[in-house]
């Protein structure tokens, strides 16, 4: 009898020990998974709002390097990162325009202009020059001449407010409004000398009005400032090129 009533205190004690290591088991499982969820909690927050940018930022890098090295396989690694950026981030403005900026370069007008819409609803300033872009492209001058003052209002800075006045002197001097035209692309240069293409319409601004002297300057710097992974300005480049040739013929 003796040795069973020890036994079974023996057993209890055992039992007694391994019921309070499975508590604190339990205990620590809790407060693990507990500390999981509150991480998992803000971290996928986290994550939601830094990686859509983080993947426009390497869109932009791809679409740089298509540019730099005219590889297609950039500009498509381009769209992928921009897409997932799009899909993690609905609506995300800056993924859109630089989602525009691939299709344009692509020659996909119809996709470019649908993702530069889509950043101008949240009155993404640049999505205003660029769509501004494509309807010089088209000769719809009248739309281009509204998008650019409405953008105007909105530029954030001299740089970009520089390029839509470039614009506008562009679409004036597609009109043949010579004075409109100079004025603005004046105004253009003024805010930033360095930007070629505002030179290159200068020269065929001052080409148009018969004055030569002039105009060779701003070949000048239209090809000295000027950058042929510009769309715009590679085949602007190749005019000043004539242009400044033949200056001895005449």
């Amino acid at each position: 009898i003796q040795l069973a009533l020890e036994t079974a205190q023996q057993a209890n004690q055992i039992l007694a020990k391994a019921q309070s290591k499975a508590r604190k088991i339990v205990r620590f499982g809790f407060v693990t998974m507990s500390a999981s969820i509150l991480i998992g909690v803000i971290t996928v927050p986290m994550v939601i709002t830094w990686l859509p940018r983080f993947l426009n930022k390497l869109g932009y890098e791809s679409y740089y390097q298509g540019l730099a090295t005219s590889e297609q396989s950039h500009m498509e690694s381009a769209l992928q990162k921009l897409n997932w950026a799009l899909m993690l981030k609905p609506g995300y403005p800056e993924a859109h325009y630089t989602r525009g900026t691939v299709y344009e370069y692509l020659r996909d007008f119809n996709n470019a202009r649908y993702d530069y819409e889509a950043a101008r609803l949240s009155k993404l300033p640049q999505s205003y020059n660029s769509l501004a872009h494509l309807d010089i492209l088209k000769k719809n001058y009248p739309e281009a001449t509204q998008l650019l003052y409405q953008g105007l209002k909105l530029a954030p800075n001299l740089r970009l407010k520089s390029v839509m006045l470039k614009n506008l002197g562009w679409v004036k001097l597609e009109e043949k409004n010579y004075a409109d035209a100079e004025k603005f692309l004046r105004e253009s240069v003024a805010i930033e000398n360095q930007q070629g293409s505002a030179h290159c319409l200068l020269a065929q601004l001052l080409e148009k009005r018969v004055l030569k002297k002039d105009a060779l300057k701003e070949w000048q710097k239209c090809l000295y400032f000027g950058t042929p992974l510009h769309p715009d300005e590679k085949g602007w480049m190749e005019l000043a090129k004539q242009r400044l040739t033949n200056k001895g013929d005449k």
